[in-house]
C-alpha cells in the first residue's frame, strides 16, 4: 500500500533566488548540464548527499515551476515530485543511509535498518502512483501582506486520454534539509490508481505525463482532512515528459 512507499523523508527542495516585480513570473535555476547525472553515472547506493538533492528536485521525476514574485512582499513557487518513482524513493532511502552513517555500519546493523525501511526500494512493492507537490511561499518579512497560498486540486493528463483523478489527499509535513530564512511549506500527497480500466496509468507508447493544477482545496484547518470535490482546471501545471522517465529500461513514474 502507500505506506510502504514512504521513507521518512521529503524532498529536499532548493529555494531559488527570486526577484521580479508584481505579477511578474520568472523562470527557476535549471539544472547544470556539465554535472553528471547520478541516475545514469553510477549506482544508487554509491550516491552523495549531493546526488541526492540533484535527484530529488533536477531529475527528470521532479519539477520545480517558476516563481511568481510580489514586488517585494515575497515569493511562490512549486515543486512537483514522482514521489513513486524508483530514482525518487532511491535518492530519499540514500539520503536517510548517509544521514545514519549506514556505510560505516555492521552487517547486523545493516539488517536491521534495511528491515525498518522495508528493505531495497527496486523490491518493494508499489500499488500507487504517489505525487508529491510542495507549495514554497517565501515572504521577505512581510507574511501578514502576502499570505500564504492555498494548495490546489491536482489531476493527472495522460495524453489525449481524460483527466484522471486522485483517490487520496493527505497533507503531509516532511522537514526541509534547506531552510529560508523566512519561508513555509504547505505540502499534500496525491494518490493515484497505478490501473485504471484494467490498463497501467501510463505506458512507453503515451507521449506525456501532465498534472494540471486546480481550485484551491478545502482543508480541514484542525485535522487536515481534505474534502472531495470536483475537479476544476486552473492555470499552471507541469508536464513530464514519458521518454524522460525511463530507468533501467524501465518506465518508472
Amino acid at each position: 500500500m502507500v505506506s510502504r512507499i514512504r521513507v521518512n523523508v521529503r524532498i529536499f527542495a532548493v529555494l531559488l533566488l527570486l526577484t521580479m516585480a508584481i505579477g511578474l513570473v520568472v523562470a527557476g535555476p535549471a539544472n547544470p548540464e556539465d554535472k553528471p547525472k547520478p541516475w545514469v553515472a553510477k549506482d544508487w547506493t554509491k550516491w552523495t548527499w549531493e546526488d541526492c538533492i540533484q535527484v530529488l528536485n533536477y531529475s527528470p521525476w521532479a519539477k520545480i515551476s517558476d516563481a511568481i514574485v510580489v514586488g517585494r512582499l515575497g515569493s511562490r513557487y512549486n515543486v512537483a515530485q514522482l514521489r513513486s518513482a524508483l530514482p525518487i524513493r532511491q535518492a530519499l532511502l540514500r539520503n536517510l543511509q548517509i544521514q545514519k552513517h549506514y556505510d560505516k555500519m555492521d552487517d547486523q546493523k545493516k539488517r536491521e535498518f534495511d528491515q525498518q525501511n522495508g528493505g531495497p526500494p527496486d523490491e518493494q512493492q508499489i500499488d500507487h502512483v504517489v505525487i508529491l507537490i510542495d507549495n514554497v511561499r517565501v515572504y521577505n518579512g512581510q507574511r501578514d501582506s502576502l499570505g500564504p497560498e492555498p494548495a490546489t486540486q491536482i489531476a493527472l493528463q495522460i495524453g489525449a486520454r481524460a483527466l484522471v483523478l486522485p483517490i487520496q489527499t493527505n497533507k503531509v509535513n516532511y522537514p526541509p534539509s534547506q531552510i529560508e530564512n523566512d519561508a513555509t511549506d504547505i505540502q499534500f500527497e496525491y494518490i493515484f490508481p497505478r490501473m485504471v480500466n484494467g490498463k497501467p496509468l501510463c505506458s512507453s507508447s503515451d507521449l506525456f505525463l501532465g498534472i494540471d493544477l486546480g481550485d484551491p482545496l478545502i482543508v480541514d484547518k484542525k485535522t487536515g482532512h481534505v474534502t472531495q470535490q470536483d475537479f476544476r482546471k486552473a492555470m499552471g501545471g507541469f508536464i513530464f515528459n514519458i521518454s524522460d522517465l525511463i530507468y533501467k529500461g524501465k518506465l518508472e513514474y
